[in-house]
């Protein structure tokens, strides 16, 4: 270790000083350093021993809950959670398995972020994406900027789309197109991999075989200044995409700035809820299909449920930024929601990434933390 007094009070430089009041100066100013040294490894060793002590408060690399960005839940009651523990660009992103016995573990990275690697999930990095989806089999899949990866439920890692450089999408082979930014992924019942690209203002579709195609979209920027046109999906413009899910049937909802869409597996659009953003405000952080197929979509403090029949109703948060707490979901603060999934009773999940924390809402509408970072909730 660095030894701070290994600086010595008169320097043999001095020596060649004849003023004494010099020699003060030059004293002092060794001295200054001296303190100015030994305080900077103080700060070293602070900033570290923090580190340390996240990280054993957690469990470990990936154990735990940093600013989740989003969470999806396996058929089996398995909770995903993608972390990006830090501060952009400097992220350590991760994904963690929550077991039903509550068992958390890490699903894939290192806590480095980096071009994914095909092989074992837990020694890849990950480029430090936004979205999460789960299949019917248990595999899980990880939108991550420029790649979309598979994990099997033995862990093992494979790249499904992008080449891990940005540009706009080439339909073909799926792992030779260049992927702008996918924010969003979701799988159909066929196992098609739908992914959201922000970037290029498109939807991809991912078959089975690798073969990617442009789902919708028509690579023209939209903004939210009017809604898309009902007809084929790639021939009109999509707004600023937020969020996707899929229902039993294939059929794909997307939210964007101004509308909820849905999008028929043949590829016909046709707005599903209009002007959504004139209820909500801001507009779609986050979405998830309910169990009787209402869209429940998160503007950042708030979970709304929009039906077909024209009602809306708030089903979590008060409207106010602040750290969720159990007990009832209407009367919870909420940082940033992130990310919304439902489980096979109905439950929904919630992530948090200003509050590090993941909930549950029960249908009764009580909420209680699944996961939280090393703070904890507030006393």
């Amino acid at each position: 270790m660095y030894d701070a007094h290994w600086i010595p009070d008169k320097p043999a430089s001095l020596s060649t000083y004849s003023d004494e009041t010099q020699l003060d100066r030059l004293r002092i100013t060794w001295r200054q350093r001296r303190v100015m040294v030994i305080v900077a490894i103080g700060i070293v060793v602070a900033l570290v021993a923090a580190v340390v002590l996240r990280v054993v408060a957690s469990g470990g690399v990936g154990a735990g809950v940093f600013a989740p960005v989003d969470v999806a839940v396996g058929p089996g009651g398995e909770v995903f959670i993608y972390n990006h523990d830090g501060v952009f660009p400097n992220i350590k992103p991760f994904v963690v398995r929550i077991a039903s016995d509550g068992k958390q573990s890490v699903l894939a990275g290192t806590g480095s972020k980096g071009m994914p690697r095909e092989g074992r999930a837990t020694a890849s990095p990950l480029h430090g994406g936004d979205g999460l989806a789960v299949d019917s089999a248990g595999n899980v899949y990880i939108a991550d900027m420029t790649t979309v990866e598979r994990v099997t439920t033995d862990g093992t890692l494979s790249i499904i789309a992008g080449t891990g450089k940005d540009g706009n999408p080439v339909a073909g082979p799926a792992t030779a197109s260049p992927i702008g930014d996918a924010e969003a992924v979701a799988v159909d019942p066929e196992g098609n991999v739908y992914i959201e690209d922000v970037s290029s203002n498109m939807v991809l579709k991912v078959t089975p075989d690798g073969v990617l195609s442009i789902f919708a979209g028509n690579g023209r920027a939209n903004f939210g200044t009017s809604s898309p046109v009902p007809g084929p999906a790639t021939s009109t413009a999509v707004g600023t995409l937020c969020g996707m899910a899929i229902d039993t049937a294939g059929n794909l909802y997307i939210t964007d700035s101004v509308d909820i869409y849905k999008i028929t597996p043949e590829g016909v659009l046709s707005v599903y809820i209009s002007e959504v953003a004139n209820i909500m405000s801001p507009m779609g952080t986050a979405m998830a299909l309910g169990p009787e197929g209402d869209v429940y979509v998160a503007s950042r403090t708030t979970v709304m449920k929009l039906s077909r029949d024209g009602s809306r109703t708030n089903m979590v948060g008060d409207g106010k930024e602040g750290y969720p707490i159990g007990g009832n979901a209407l009367a919870s603060r909420w940082g940033r929601i992130t990310g919304l999934d439902f489980d096979a009773q109905g439950d929904l999940y919630v992530s948090d990434n200003m509050a590090d924390v993941v909930a549950r809402v029960t249908p009764s509408g009580v909420l209680s933390i699944l996961a939280h970072g090393p703070a904890g909730p507030p006393n």
